[in-house]
C-alpha cells in the first residue's frame, strides 16, 4: 500500500489483468497510513478502517488515472507489462500540502523527502502561473508551518520559493484584490506586504539564521521535527 507524490496515468499491454484497491486523501485516511508507517503489512493493519475505497479490474483496454495523494494497492492477477507517465498540476498543490501536513514525507528518505517538497513548490508555481492564486495560496499556507521546518537547513530550496513568489508578486497586472485565507490580512494590507510578514522566511534566514517572520516561533517545533524524522517506509 502506497502514497505517490505525482499524478500518475498509467495502462498495460498483452493479456495483463490487475485489480487496483483506491481510497483518497482525506484527513482520516492520511491519519490511518501515518499511523501504520513503519510497520509491515499495512493494509491488513488498515484496510477495514480507510473510507471511501473503489476496486478497479484493468486490462489492455484500459487506463487508469491515479491523482497525487491516491492511497492505492494494487494486485496482478496476470502477467504483463505497465507503462505509465508521471506529472504535476496545480491541482497536485492540495493534496501535497496534506501529504506534508499528515507527515507522510518524514517516512522518506532524505532525498525523496526533497523530492516531495520540490513538487509541492512546482505545483503552487503552476497554480500562481496560471491564475489560480487561491490553490496556490491555500496550499502553501496549509503546509507553511511543515515547510519552514523542514527548510530551515536547504537553503536550495528557500532559494526556489522565494524566486517563485517574487516573480508571482512581480507581475503586471497583479492581482492585488486577493485576500489572503488566514484572516490576519488588514483591509489596507497589500497581499505582497503580508505575505512576507506573515509566511515566508524573514532576510535573516536567507543569511543562514533559524528564525522564521511569523507570529509563533519556530525553535520548538523545528527541534521537535528533526528529532522525529523517521525513515522512508512506502510499501508495506
Amino acid at each position: 500500500m502506497t502514497i505517490d507524490c505525482t499524478d500518475g496515468l498509467s495502462t498495460i499491454i498483452g493479456s495483463c489483468t490487475k485489480l487496483w484497491l483506491l481510497f483518497p486523501p482525506t484527513p482520516a485516511n492520511l491519519q490511518r497510513m501515518a499511523e501504520a508507517e513503519s510497520q509491515k503489512a499495512k493494509f491488513q493493519r488498515i484496510g477495514r478502517h480507510l473510507e471511501g475505497g473503489v476496486i478497479v479490474k484493468m486490462t489492455s483496454s484500459d487506463a487508469i488515472y491515479l491523482p497525487v495523494g491516491c492511497i492505492h494497492i494494487v494486485f496482478t492477477l496476470h502477467g504483463g507489462f505497465l507503462f505509465g507517465k508521471d506529472f504535476t498540476t496545480s491541482k497536485s498543490a492540495t493534496p501535497l500540502s496534506k501529504l506534508i501536513v499528515a507527515g507522510l514525507d518524514q517516512f522518506r528518505n532524505r532525498q525523496d523527502q526533497t523530492v516531495c517538497f520540490r513538487l509541492f513548490f512546482e505545483a503552487v508555481q503552476i497554480a500562481l502561473a496560471h491564475n489560480q492564486v487561491e490553490i496556490g495560496l491555500k496550499a502553501w499556507l496549509d503546509a507553511w508551518e511543515r515547510t519552514r521546518y523542514w527548510a530551515d537547513d536547504v537553503s536550495q530550496m528557500r532559494s526556489k520559493a522565494r524566486k517563485i513568489w517574487d516573480e508571482f508578486f512581480s507581475k503586471e497586472p497583479y492581482p492585488r484584490k486577493v485576500v489572503c485565507p488566514c484572516g490576519r490580512m488588514k483591509s489596507e494590507e497589500q497581499l505582497s506586504t503580508h505575505f512576507r510578514a506573515e509566511h515566508f522566511w524573514s532576510r535573516s534566514v536567507e543569511n543562514g539564521t533559524l528564525s522564521a517572520r511569523n507570529t509563533r516561533s519556530a525553535t520548538s517545533g523545528s527541534n521537535d521535527s528533526k528529532t522525529n524524522k523517521r525513515k522512508r517506509i512506502l510499501d508495506g
